[in-house]
């Protein structure tokens, strides 16, 4: 129920309330100018931060081009230059209201890695938020465009109602209704887009539902959660955590075990055509040394349609750059990783194996990622990683750079 005059709306809902004729202010009075300065003071009392920065990209294919089902797909290396800019700001808040705002500006050049976007345009300026909070108490309500910085799965910008609260102790509740969204991935950042491609009806949106119980406060925490988009499956699952505190030494352990309802028109299809749930499970143990973090995964799909993409969940306990395979039937997934990070440097190793299954044959994926980041001059930020990968899929073995430098203000 999210239509594109809510914009126009909360705009006016909040020169309303800066310039007193809305119910925070409304016994005062004043001439038109007066009513400007109390605009502009309170736009000045706002927080406003960003960055700008440029991100570049390149891919290499060892395999110029594949046959499938007798059609021949080009692999040409390409190179992607991407230079942008975000603004945000938000207004004080006033009886519980506040207002937020962003703006992106980005220009892809040598786009030909630019495989989300579906114009020639290359220029675009996105307002990636545009939204009306309202605070009581622990419970925060968002409308408009938004991150939704309290959900553990969602991470991109979304056009969404969504409530989080803190109301009850060791519980923490989230909701949303969702109709657009639009990737934060600099390299694929487009504009927003329906949630699901239905026919304007309640098939358009993703309904969310997490809670939170912290057990035991510091040492063991579970989420539950419930996703329903439209006319293609209802999800649900539960994320675990554990965690020891030493003198010097902490032992963690993740774990995720989630399936699906699919929908008889349009979820998953095993292969003989037949719709059927899928499910995914994996487990994360760790330990963490000074700022070392050392650890290892397993991740198991179904046998059959495997495991829905991390899409609906943002990939969250995908450890790869790439990691293409991991929701493929019957694929099975094991890695270890390393880390390092301080406030000024961070370097990281990752590497692992997916075996999985493709039209009946057995295949094989290994990939490799090594990233590091430093900032230096205060604001200035540098990341840079690089991926491996070996496969035996139909585009072969290729590696990915990705070079990202970026001032923060």
């Amino acid at each position: 129920m999210i239509k594109k005059h809510i914009y126009p709306i909360l705009f006016v809902t909040v020169v309303m309330i800066l310039s007193g004729y809305g119910p925070v202010r409304a016994e005062e009075t004043g001439s038109d100018a007066n009513v400007l300065n109390k605009i502009i003071n309170e736009i000045k009392r706002g927080s406003l931060w960003g960055e700008a920065g440029i991100y570049y990209e390149r891919v290499n294919y060892d395999k110029d081009r594949f046959v499938e089902d007798g059609e021949i797909t080009e692999l040409g290396d390409d190179d992607l230059i991407v230079p942008y800019f975000q603004i945000n700001y938000l207004t004080p808040e006033y009886s519980g209201f506040s207002f937020g705002a962003g703006l992106t500006g980005y220009d892809h050049i040598n786009g030909g890695l630019d495989r989300s976007r579906d114009s020639d345009e290359s220029d675009h300026f996105v307002f990636h938020e545009v939204y009306l909070k309202y605070n009581i108490s622990e419970t925060d309500i968002k409308a408009g465009r938004h991150e939704m910085e309290d959900s553990l799965f969602l991470s991109d910008y979304y056009e969404a109602i969504s409530l989080s609260s803190g109301e009850f102790e060791n519980l923490s509740l989230f909701f949303a209704v969702i109709s657009e969204v639009a990737e934060s991935d600099i390299s694929k950042f487009v504009e927003f887009q329906n949630i699901n491609r239905g026919g304007g009806s309640i098939d358009d949106f993703l309904y969310a539902g997490e809670v939170k119980w912290d057990v035991l406060p510091g040492a063991l925490s579970s989420t539950m959660y419930y996703y329903h988009q439209g006319n293609l499956y209802g999800l649900y699952g539960i994320h675990a955590e554990i965690v020891h505190e030493m003198e010097e030494t902490t032992v963690g352990l993740k774990g995720d075990v989630y399936g699906t309802d699919e929908d008889n028109r349009n979820g998953l299809r095993d292969e003989n055509g037949d719709v059927k749930n899928s499910h995914i499970f994996n487990i994360n143990p760790y330990f963490v040394v000074n700022d070392v973090v050392l650890g290892a995964g397993y991740i198991k799909a179904d046998r059959d349609v495997g495991g829905r993409e991390g899409g609906l969940i943002d990939d969250y306990f995908n450890p790869f750059n790439e990691g293409d395979k991991v929701y493929e039937p019957d694929a099975e997934t094991g890695y270890g990783f390393i880390s390092y990070e301080t406030e000024q440097f961070n370097a990281g190793l990752v590497y692992g194996k997916t075996d999985y299954r493709d039209e009946g044959v057995r295949r094989e994926e290994r990939e490799f990622d090594i990233k590091g980041g430093m900032k230096f001059f205060e604001n200035f930020l540098l990341e840079a990683e690089f991926a491996y990968v070996e496969s035996e899929s139909h585009e072969g073995d290729f590696n990915l750079l990705e070079v990202l430098v970026k001032y923060e203000f």
